[in-house]
């Protein structure tokens, strides 16, 4: 197959990410459980940031706002100084207090570093929800979370 062919094929894939993280095909859920779990597997960002699932050595484009990558559950260890999250890939990942880059975006989308700061993801409501019982909002309208004794800047999108 030439190459033009198989961009046409990528673009053509139906995939596509919901604001939580689930993964769809043509606006419909994806019932098998193990297409779902190695699709999600594959989640990653080409070199320009477009949305792309690998399998195998083929790849195809996702649509999603902004990132792929959706936080479906998060705990704050404030005795370790740590964030645990889970992605929507089903990712399971430790980040320390001092490595969580924390940014907001239009005023209700909240974002953090992962995969060493190569990728963001978006907080899903039910992270959003645990995160934002420990963010503090100071007299000048800044924003940072505690995590333990260490204060987490929120920045917001420049």
């Amino acid at each position: 197959m030439d190459a033009a062919a198989l961009e046409i094929l990528r673009r053509a894939s139906g995939l596509s990410i919901d604001r939580e993280g689930s993964l769809v095909h043509d606006g419909a859920p994806i019932a098998h459980a193990r297409v779902r779990q190695v699709l999600l597997a594959g989640l990653d960002q080409d070199d320009e940031g477009r949305a792309i699932v690998r399998v195998g050595g083929q790849w195809a484009y996702v649509a999603c706002e902004g990132t792929p990558f959706v936080v479906t559950w998060c705990a704050l260890d404030p005795v370790a100084e740590t964030l645990r999250i889970r992605l929507n890939s089903g990712e399971r990942s430790t980040i320390p207090a001092r490595a969580l880059g924390l940014r907001y975006e239009g005023g209700h989308d909240l974002f953090l570093r992962i995969h060493a700061g190569r990728h963001e993801a978006r907080l899903g409501r039910s992270a959003w929800a645990v995160l934002s019982a420990a963010l503090e909002i100071d007299e000048r309208g800044g924003a940072s979370v505690m995590v333990g004794a260490t204060r987490v800047l929120v920045r917001a999108r420049t």
